[in-house]
């Protein structure tokens, strides 16, 4: 018996071999890597200095418009290219476009005070962006699906949503280039992890 299973594993073993042998191919010989060219290394001077993020995703994002984001392709692309008023950072709520914000004693006003930063195209971004944003949400002619999210918290939203009042009426006020209020209806422990969202 004993000699049975040492004549099976040698066969075993001479049958793995020529699998082995049989995955390559003839006269296939792997060169070594030659050294990069050294003028390959150097940019060249009219070559542009561009920053470039390779993300891989399983399918094609739809849609890279916040508002409308409701895939999870969109959705991660938009998590890198969109910074929100403020940042989650794994769990932790941290000032993302906000460098402050101050909180009414109420509980309803937050007052955010935005750091300096510039879209892609070099022009700065100041509040009435997000203010703009705001009001694009929740006005029904964009048909966001995450307007439900701040329709009960932020001032007239629903009433806007519901087609009832102007986007003007909506509680997101630019007071100036650096500075942006919210008014809520009731005070929200919630609302700056919300605010976290690329989609707000």
């Amino acid at each position: 018996m004993l000699k049975l299973k040492k004549v099976i594993s040698m066969f075993l073993a001479i049958a793995m071999c020529l699998g082995m042998a049989a995955c390559s191919t003839p006269g296939q010989k792997q060169e070594p890597a030659k050294p990069a060219d050294a003028a390959a290394e150097t940019p060249s001077e009219t070559t542009p200095d561009k920053k470039v993020l390779r993300y891989s995703l399983t399918a094609d994002a739809p849609t890279l418009d916040p508002q409308l984001m409701n895939s999870i392709p969109s959705s991660t692309v938009g998590f890198h290219i969109y910074e929100g008023l403020m940042r989650n950072h794994i769990g932790e709520i941290q000032p993302g476009m906000a460098e402050s914000y101050d909180i009414s004693e109420d509980g309803k006003t937050y007052t955010f005070h935005l750091r300096d930063a510039k879209w892609s195209d070099g022009v700065e971004i100041k509040a009435q962006d997000y203010e703009y944003a705001m009001r694009r949400l929740v006005d029904p002619a964009t048909a966001s699906d995450y307007s439900f999210l701040v329709t009960s918290l932020i001032k007239n939203a629903g009433d806007i949503n519901a087609g009832k009042m102007a986007v003007e009426e909506l509680g997101v006020k630019a007071v100036d280039d650096k500075t942006l209020t919210i008014e809520l209806n009731n005070p929200t422990g919630y609302f700056l992890s919300m605010l976290s969202m690329s989609q707000l």
